[in-house]
C-alpha cells in the first residue's frame, strides 16, 4: 500500500496536539466539580444489621479541610515507525473551607488549590515545570492555571451522601468539569461485601459526529478495620461494541483502585487509583496507545505542610502495579465473619522498549462534556 504523507501528517500532528494538552488536563481536574444525582437503591441485603455500617459524610462548620493528591501519567502512541512518548506529573494541596452545615446534613463548603507542582515532558522535547510558591513566571501554557492558585474557585453544597445539590462558580474563569465532588455514597447502611453503583455517560468524537458510551463506576465494601471502611473501586463500560477510536478517547475514564473512608471522622483518608490501558488501531490498522497513570489523594491532619516532590517525575509501568484492589470475592474468615479476597488488578501487555508513554486523545471540550449518574446498590 502507498503511504499516505498528507493523512500521516495530519494524524500525527492530531495526536501531538492532544499529547500536549494531557498535563493540562490533568491539572484541570484536580481543580473540577461534577454534577452526581441523587442516589438510588435497588435492593437491600439479608444480612445482620449489627454487621452493616453507614458512610455518611460529616464536616463542622468552619473547619478546614485539606488533601494531598498526585497524579502520575506515561503514554505512548505509535503510527507507522512514529512513536510520540511523553510523561506528565500533578501535584495539587486542595482545600475545602467548610462554610455551613445544615440540620439535613447537608455540606457546604468552598474550594480552592493552596499549591500547584506540574511537570510535562513530551517526546524529544525539554521538560516543562511549574511551581506554584516560586517566584519565576509561570510557562505560557500554565499561565491560566497559575491564576487560580490561592483564590476560592467554587462553592459547592453536597448531601450526606455525596450528591452535589448546588455548585457555583465564583472564579470566573474555572471550569466545572468531569470530576467527582465527593464519592458517591450508598445512602443505607451497608455490609462486606455488597456493591453500589454510579452510571455515566461518557461523549466522544467520531469524525466530528458526538458517540455516546455508558460507564458505570462500581464500589464494593471491601473491609471495616478500626473504624476505616476500605472500598474497592472499577469503572466498566456498558457499551458493547466500542470501536478503538473511541477508546483512544475513553482511555483515561477506565478507572480502578481503593479508597479508605473513615466512618467516625465521616470523609475520606486515603484514595489510590491506577490506569493500564492500551488501544490498536485507534487510527491505523498498526496504530497503537498505551496508557499507564496513578492518583493518589490523602488527607492531611491540621497545621500538616507536606513535601511535594519537584524531581524528575519517574515512567509509570504496568510493573509498577501497587496491587490496589478493585474486584471482590466474598469469603469466610476464621473467626466466622465475612471479608472480601482481595485480587491484583491484571497487567497489561509491557510497553515497547522504546519510549515510556504519553498520549491522551481526549482533548478539553470532551472532558467538559461527560454526564454523571446516581449510584445504584445491590448485594
Amino acid at each position: 500500500m502507498k503511504f499516505n504523507a498528507q493523512w500521516f501528517d495530519g494524524t500525527l500532528g492530531m495526536v501531538q496536539r492532544t499529547v500536549k494538552s494531557a498535563c493540562f488536563l490533568l491539572a484541570m481536574n484536580c481543580l473540577s466539580v461534577a454534577w452526581s444525582p441523587a442516589p438510588s437503591i435497588a435492593q437491600e441485603s439479608e444480612s445482620d444489621p449489627s454487621e452493616r455500617v453507614r458512610l455518611e459524610y460529616r464536616f463542622t462548620e468552619g473547619e478546614q479541610v485539606r488533601f494531598l493528591t498526585e497524579h502520575l501519567a506515561t503514554t505512548l502512541t505509535r503510527i507507522s515507525t512514529i512513536e510520540s512518548p511523553g510523561r506528565s506529573r500533578t501535584e495539587t494541596i486542595k482545600v475545602w473551607r467548610i462554610q455551613e452545615v445544615r440540620e439535613d446534613g447537608s455540606i457546604v463548603f468552598e474550594q480552592s488549590i493552596e499549591r500547584l507542582v506540574l511537570s510535562q515532558l513530551v517526546g524529544e522535547g525539554n521538560e516543562i515545570r511549574y511551581d506554584s510558591r516560586s517566584s519565576d513566571a509561570p510557562p505560557l501554557r500554565y499561565e491560566s492555571i497559575s491564576k487560580t492558585i490561592g483564590v476560592p474557585l467554587v462553592l459547592v453544597t453536597i448531601s450526606a451522601t455525596g450528591e452535589v445539590l448546588e455548585k457555583e462558580a465564583i472564579y470566573d474563569e474555572f471550569q466545572m468539569g468531569l470530576d467527582d465532588v465527593a464519592m458517591p455514597l450508598p445512602g443505607q447502611p451497608i455490609a462486606v461485601g455488597e456493591q453500589w453503583f454510579s452510571p455515566t455517560t461518557f461523549t466522544a468524537d467520531d469524525k466530528g459526529l458526538r458517540v455516546y458510551v455508558d460507564l458505570r463506576k462500581v464500589y464494593t465494601l471491601l473491609r471495616v478495620e478500626n473504624g476505616i471502611a476500605t472500598i474497592g473501586m472499577k469503572t466498566e463500560v456498558l457499551t458493547p461494541g466500542v470501536e478503538p477510536r473511541i477508546q483512544s478517547q475513553l482511555i483515561q475514564e477506565l478507572t480502578q483502585g481503593t479508597i479508605q473512608f473513615d466512618l467516625e471522622r465521616g470523609r475520606i483518608v486515603n484514595k489510590e487509583m491506577k490506569w493500564d490501558e492500551e488501544v490498536v488501531g485507534f487510527s491505523s490498522p498498526t496504530s497503537y496507545m498505551e496508557f499507564h497513570g496513578r492518583f493518589s489523594e490523602r488527607l492531611l491532619e491540621e497545621g500538616e505542610d507536606p513535601t511535594l516532590s519537584v524531581d524528575e517525575p519517574g515512567s509509570v509501568t504496568a510493573s509498577e502495579s501497587d496491587g490496589n484492589e478493585d474486584s471482590a470475592v466474598a469469603t469466610t474468615t476464621n473467626d466466622g465473619g465475612t471479608s472480601v479476597a482481595e485480587n491484583p488488578l491484571p497487567t497489561p501487555t509491557p510497553m515497547p522498549a522504546t519510549g515510556d508513554g504519553n498520549a491522551t486523545s481526549r482533548d478539553r471540550s470532551i472532558l467538559l462534556r461527560a454526564r454523571n449518574g446516581g449510584p445504584v446498590l445491590r448485594k
